[in-house]
């Protein structure tokens, strides 16, 4: 039985040669974040690192390269391969960029971040606003509708999870401040409004080729604002925001640093960009279990999430790295735990266990969406691994859980599942 097991833990534990990465960069300080989340997944492996900027037409092409050469660091660029995306005539800005990453690029992760999905409330509504959440779908309809409540949480029996000695953050740093946008949004506004304001939003529907890391400034895990606090040589970005998603208009941006201890494989980025600011470099790779905090990964279980589980066991580093294996809506009419929540904890965390990975365990009351931001504020991890649904444009539910849960996210999308 043994040597089976370390079999099966060899094989999970191998990592894919030639990964490809596609980072895609827009205007903010939060930009930092995703690039910081990157070079915590970069390997020796690593051998493909693609730039992609999406513009309307061929004008904004050479633009587009000055921006992805802008956003590269010297030692890296021998490495990387750079794309312009032209919107394509029966197809949205948005589905032209999904279309090509899937066709050509074909990336193993893609790292992007979100201003607008740390914003909880809109300006102007004194915290409350419609519950009413609109999504815009894949080609241009709307996504599932519902009556959500974008407000309180319900965790009603969770277990206190241990912190393993990290330091509690309640900010990730001045550095990652947004950056105000021109948009004035009236004391009216609905999430609806928010959320098709929302690039990330727009952009998660077409991005089902792989998992899409979505960092977010304002998550309160403490691997990223220590890293946040590493990156000595940072520098602020051009606070320009506009409202397009065109590189052409670009003002000048802040010079890229650069930083002698990059690996010349191991670092790089992507841009869709509507310009202003250059995505920064910290001061060292963080793949290896010496730099700095443990990365601590929440994930909330699911029937189907073996494969989710090996995948996370490629990209992070077994001993060192922390789980939080959750199930959400985990108990019955008599609030007795379900056997099927308590089954599902017991397999997975003998595959985190097989694998090498401590994980904390917890049943969770309620839906994802009012379940997840409580367990996320208690238990402060840096990433929330969260699979979606089959389904067309981003569900309310987890749209509502975009905004309120303070960490990243790395969505899975339905129906992938990573190559051999």
């Amino acid at each position: 039985m043994s040597a089976g097991l370390s079999a099966e833990q060899l094989k999970l534990r191998r990592r894919k040669k030639g990964i490809r990465l596609c980072l895609l960069v827009s205007e903010s300080n939060s930009c930092r974040s995703a690039y910081r989340f990157l070079k915590a997944f970069l390997m020796p492996s690593l051998d493909e690192l693609h730039l992609v900027t999406a513009v309307t037409s061929e004008k904004g092409r050479a633009s587009a390269l000055a921006r992805q050469r802008e956003v590269l660091e010297v030692e890296v660029m021998d490495c990387a391969q750079y794309h312009v995306v032209v919107k394509e005539e029966d197809y949205t800005l948005f589905e032209s960029l999904g279309r090509y990453i899937t066709t050509t690029v074909r990336p193993h992760i893609i790292f992007m971040a979100s201003t607008n999905l740390c914003t909880s409330s809109a300006p102007g509504t004194n915290g409350s606003m419609s519950s009413r959440i609109v999504v815009p779908a894949a080609r241009g309809g709307t996504g599932p509708g519902g009556s959500t409540s974008a407000g309180q949480q319900m965790l009603r029996r969770t277990p206190t999870m241990s912190r393993n000695g990290a330091p509690t953050t309640s900010s990730s740093g001045s550095s990652l401040a947004p950056i105000s946008t021109t948009t004035t949004l009236s004391s009216t506004v609905s999430l609806g409004t928010l959320g098709s304001s929302c690039l990330a939003l727009r952009l998660l529907p077409e991005l089902r080729c792989a998992p899409v890391l979505l960092a977010k400034y304002n998550s309160k895990g403490p691997w990223l604002a220590a890293t946040a606090a590493s990156a000595s040589t940072a520098t602020q970005l051009t606070p320009a925001i506009t409202s397009t998603l065109f590189p052409q208009s670009r003002p000048p941006s802040a010079a890229v640093s650069r930083s002698s201890s990059m690996r010349p494989s191991a670092s790089g980025g992507g841009s869709l960009s509507s310009g202003g600011g250059s995505v920064m470099s910290s001061s060292s790779s963080l793949s290896s279990p010496s730099m700095g905090w443990p990365m601590r990964v929440m994930i909330d279980l699911q029937p189907n999430s073996r494969h989710v589980l090996e995948w996370l066991f490629e990209q992070f580093t077994p001993g060192h790295d922390h789980l939080f294996l959750t199930v959400s809506q985990a108990f019955d009419g008599q609030h007795n735990v379900k056997p099927s929540a308590q089954r599902l904890l017991t397999a997975f965390g003998v595959q985190a266990a097989v694998n090498s990975f401590e994980a904390d365990k917890s049943v969770l009351a309620g839906p994802v969406n009012k379940s997840l931001p409580q367990a996320v504020m208690e238990s402060e991890p840096d990433v929330l691994v969260l699979q979606t649904p089959r389904c067309r444009g981003v569900p309310s539910n987890i749209v509502e859980l975009l905004y309120t849960a303070k960490t990243s996210f790395l969505v899975w999308p339905p129906d992938y599942t990573p190559s051999p």
